[in-house]
């Protein structure tokens, strides 16, 4: 038996003063406090709302023909919940729309998810309708972390834009882990948010990538320790960064921006015609111009 192997570690674990065990036990089970409050218990989209339509690979997507925008709507760490009331009742406004969920493990670490993530994207785009001809992935908090990693992996048909959207994500970290240690891409979510992050991958062309962060009275976005959650020196020189009123609530966030992005999508009315009798000079024959008809032209 290669008992001389462990001998050392046994010896080390022994001669360990007192003080310092205890302030490393101390530690771990401030993170592990610190990590049950954050995560909780992660809530199944199918047992908050077992009618929404999901996004899973191997299944056909639930986008009927003749829909032209998709939101695929990603819950945070502690899964789908009434947060998400008020965006889907602006989504559901935008005529010619589908909305699906994707579900997530809330321990994967962002290399992981962000693979997976951008992997269920990917078999969503090879199998959409000819008619669609916009893409919104709407992720939110914890969950934008693997929006953005996905953002640079997407290989994007050639016209149907993809919008990636991170609302509320503390793309920096929350560092209230003082020895968690930066980028630490590969550590379940929960550990890598307790420390930093100090640079994330440019999106893929074809992605539109745009961040809309919380304020610091968004408990999700608090600084620690003189470390700002939402940095932007972190951010993807391609991101766009959005603004929202600074006290903002953390979930209120998202319907905000929901009814922000319908309004865009959603076309004006027609103007109404005009009863109006013909000023001098622009009746039948005239050399006036006619007025401009019709609705105002929106961008997407």
């Amino acid at each position: 038996m290669n008992w001389p192997a462990k001998r050392p570690a046994q010896r080390s674990a022994r001669m360990e003063s007192p003080g310092r065990r205890w302030g490393r036990r101390a530690l771990h089970a401030g993170l592990g406090l610190a990590l049950y409050g954050l995560t909780g218990c992660a809530v199944p989209v199918q047992a908050s709302c077992p009618r929404c339509p999901l996004l899973v690979v191997g299944q056909r997507p639930p986008v009927p023909p003749g829909t032209r925008t998709v939101f695929v709507l990603m819950p945070g760490l502690l899964g789908y919940g009434w947060e998400w009331n008020g965006a889907q009742i602006a989504l559901a406004q935008v005529p010619h729309a589908a909305v699906i969920l994707y579900e997530w493990n809330p321990w994967t670490s962002v290399r992981a998810g962000g693979a997976e993530l951008a992997a269920s994207m990917q078999y969503l785009l090879r199998r959409l309708p000819r008619s669609v001809d916009k893409v919104v992935l709407i992720t939110h908090s914890a969950a934008g972390l693997l929006g953005v990693e996905a953002a640079a992996q997407l290989r994007v048909p050639a016209g149907l834009p993809v919008a990636v959207l991170a609302i509320g994500t503390p793309l920096a970290g929350n560092y209230f882990n003082l020895v968690a240690g930066e980028d630490n891409f590969h550590s379940p979510i929960p550990l890598a948010l307790s420390g930093k992050f100090t640079h994330w991958p440019e999106p893929a062309p074809g992605v539109e990538l745009s961040i809309w962060p919380t304020g610091a009275t968004d408990p999700v976005m608090k600084p620690h320790f003189g470390h700002d959650p939402a940095d932007r020196r972190v951010l993807p020189r391609a991101a766009r960064v959005q603004a929202l009123p600074p006290r903002l609530d953390h979930n209120q966030a998202l319907g905000l921006v929901a009814r922000r992005l319908a309004a865009g999508l959603i076309p004006s009315p027609p103007p109404a015609p005009s009863c109006a009798a013909p000023e001098a000079g622009t009746a039948a024959g005239g050399d006036s111009a006619p007025a401009q008809l019709g609705p105002p032209a929106v961008q997407n």
